[in-house]
């Protein structure tokens, strides 16, 4: 499982404006529109994050190496915000990005809506099994 690289995401957060509950916004803003500040080999992912016990649908950036995490860098609880664990559904290119986000408003403030949700099979399937009641032992 990959590590959030914290000084980066946070060098990043702050060119963008990151906003802790605006994870696609944020996301969104960084891919369309200071794309030259992520590194080369950067993509958008969509998919679950386990964060303070409960998980939730989330967006963020990977690299080969690392994930940048816009929105909870914004987190002042430091210890609760690094043990954050990311589970990936699925990876948008850029020409996707710009045909779903491209002419939405993402400025700081706005809400964008993922398009992966909780209907999606892939979704419930991975949420079983991160969020799965550990096995009793007899």
């Amino acid at each position: 499982m990959k590590t959030v690289d914290w000084a980066k995401s946070k060098i990043i957060a702050d060119v963008v404006d990151a906003r802790i509950s605006e994870c696609l916004a944020n996301v969104m803003r960084a891919f369309l529109d200071y794309r030259n500040i992520l590194p080369e080999d950067a993509i958008h992912v969509e998919g679950l994050y386990w964060y303070g016990g409960q998980i939730g649908l989330h967006t963020w950036i990977e690299t080969e190496n690392y994930i940048i995490e816009l929105s909870l860098v914004r987190e002042t609880n430091r210890e609760l915000r690094e043990t954050v664990r990311h589970y990936k559904i699925l990876t948008r290119d850029e020409n996707e990005i710009k045909k779903l986000y491209g002419d939405k408003s993402r400025v700081p403030g706005d809400s964008l809506i993922m398009e992966l949700n909780w209907d999606d099979p892939r979704v419930e399937k991975l949420a079983n099994e991160v969020d799965s009641p550990p096995k009793l032992r007899h």
